[in-house]
């Protein structure tokens, strides 16, 4: 069916109240609306980087969801082991706004609400066909894979920001609605020699990098141009050469790790094409701290792939205009969804579910032993809508 509605719940009574309340409104509390590109379409697990965190982000989901829970605490324990952060108090911690402009807790509390976000949508049936990150994003995405274990995964993580924060302060970073050779030339005509291109996010959308006082530049002479410029709330220039300095102690410092094959499709976003999971290397984890973000080819490499439904892993939907605008491109009827809101509040519901419903309403296919065990709570519905037969999953 193309059109769908889909709610979820433990308790019966919430599932009619939320088919209820859509036939009188469409858009109830804990129902979603969606329309399906196929009828079990492929999905792509798409993982944000750095930008996409908040103070609030993951509590509900922390506090509503037990796969979530405990999957995101056994990130926190392991990461007890590389600094004296204890990210389970940080989702609450009340200067956490404060506290994320450092990188050494951003990205680490990225990677927990994302890893427990792919372990939960997997646990309740949603499997991805395959998987691509945006930056520190990768390293979510090489675990969701299957390519690095939760405990290789979580030393990368470590590693990589405490050697970016080394960037702190020597830059910034802007969003520019400008292709990748277009953003370049705009940048030399104008002089300003130490902005690179830091990230290919759609086929008119780049990311730039570099010192604070040339991003600002860069921005000035393009508004005068009429070119969108936003400069990002970054302390740090990242995907920068000015990193290069640091290249040598980031590779001595990454323990031994045993990247592994994968089943799923892992499109590297250093290199913009699917890439076996034995690649995941230091050197790889060193380009990807490196090397520009090629995340426009790994979108249409996932397209290529059968894709049809992109599912945003991220504490708030930062990439979706991105992938909306290279589906665009490619002219298919693929759908683009997030899963934890900003604005969602602290509704008592559980975002997950929620983010499965969301799913499951733009044509994700679900592994039904995975949520109803062995039995099979589908029926088949009588063909004609007027026969008068009434049909109940069994008990």
């Amino acid at each position: 069916m193309r059109h769908r509605f889909a709610a979820r719940s433990d308790h019966p009574e919430d599932i009619v109240r939320a088919i209820a309340n859509h036939l009188e409104k469409p858009g109830s509390d804990i129902g979603e609306t969606g329309e399906a590109a196929a009828k079990e379409a492929k999905v792509a697990f798409v993982f944000s980087g750095n930008g996409s965190q908040w103070a609030g982000m993951g509590v509900e989901a922390f506090r509503e969801n037990l796969h979530f829970r405990q999957s995101f605490t056994s990130v926190s324990a392991l990461f007890r082991f590389h600094s004296d952060i204890v990210l389970t108090d940080l989702l609450t911690d009340p200067g956490l706004d404060r506290k994320l402009a450092d990188t050494k807790v951003a990205q680490p509390l990225l990677f927990a609400i994302q890893a427990a976000l792919s372990d939960s949508l997997v646990a309740m049936g949603i499997k991805p066909t395959a998987v691509f990150g945006h930056s520190v994003g990768e390293i979510a995405a090489a675990y969701a894979a299957g390519a690095l274990s939760l405990v290789d995964a979580v030393s990368i993580v470590a590693k990589r920001s405490l050697h970016q924060d080394l960037l702190a302060g020597q830059g910034t970073m802007a969003a520019v609605m400008l292709g990748e050779e277009a953003a370049k030339a705009f940048a030399a005509e104008r002089g300003l020699d130490d902005v690179c291109v830091a990230a290919i996010n759609a086929h008119n959308s780049v990311t730039i990098s570099g010192p604070a006082n040339e991003i600002s530049a860069f921005r000035d002479a393009a508004r005068k141009a009429k070119i969108p410029v936003q400069i990002l709330d970054i302390n740090y220039p990242f995907h920068h050469p000015i990193i290069d300095r640091a290249k040598e102690a980031f590779l001595s410092d990454i323990p031994d790790i045993a990247p592994r094959r994968t089943e799923l499709a892992y499109l590297s976003t250093v290199t913009g094409a699917a890439l076996d999971g034995t690649a995941l290397d230091p050197d790889y984890w060193w380009k990807n701290v490196r090397e520009p973000v090629r995340f426009q080819a790994a979108a249409e490499a996932a397209l290529d792939l059968g894709c049809m439904l992109f599912i945003e892993i991220s504490p708030r939907p930062i990439l979706g205009s991105y992938v909306k605008e290279t589906i665009k491109q490619a002219a298919v009827p693929a759908s683009v969804v997030a899963t934890l809101l900003r604005d969602a509040g602290a509704n008592g519901h559980d975002p997950i579910s929620a983010s499965m419903a969301r799913a499951v309403a733009h044509g994700a296919a679900v592994d039904r032993s995975r949520v109803y065990g062995k039995r099979d709570a589908f029926i088949e519905l009588p063909a004609l809508p007027f026969e008068p037969v009434e049909l109940r999953p069994a008990a």
